[in-house]
């Protein structure tokens, strides 16, 4: 809720890309989205951990290595088939992570 949804809905706004009204309802987030970080938090919103420490801690693997977010419009975006394809698996690395912490934390 504080980076990638913001992120998404105002990338969309900028390109003209509609934003399912099920998404944003009242200037809130749908109930249907889960911050795994607040869950993380137990009720703190001071507790806070990124994907890379959920994953470490839970012993389910790291995020993709030597790629960030930062790299991902660069390379998805690059004419290099290797460069296109490291940004593809930094992606699916970054969602297998998320639903194992998902899974373990009892929120899927």
């Amino acid at each position: 809720m504080g980076f990638d949804l913001p992120f998404l809905i105002r990338r969309s706004w900028l390109l003209g890309v509609d934003v399912p009204d099920d998404v944003l309802a009242n200037g809130r987030p749908h109930r249907l989205f889960i911050d795994l970080m607040q869950v993380w938090g137990c009720g703190n919103r001071q507790e806070r951990i990124g994907l890379n420490a959920l994953s470490a801690y839970f012993g389910h693997g790291q995020k993709s290595e030597g790629v960030n977010g930062g790299d991902f419009a660069r390379l998805y975006l690059s004419e290099t088939p290797e460069d296109r394809e490291t940004a593809i698996e930094y992606l699916r690395q970054d969602c297998r992570l998320t639903l194992a912490a998902a899974k373990r934390m009892g929120v899927v």
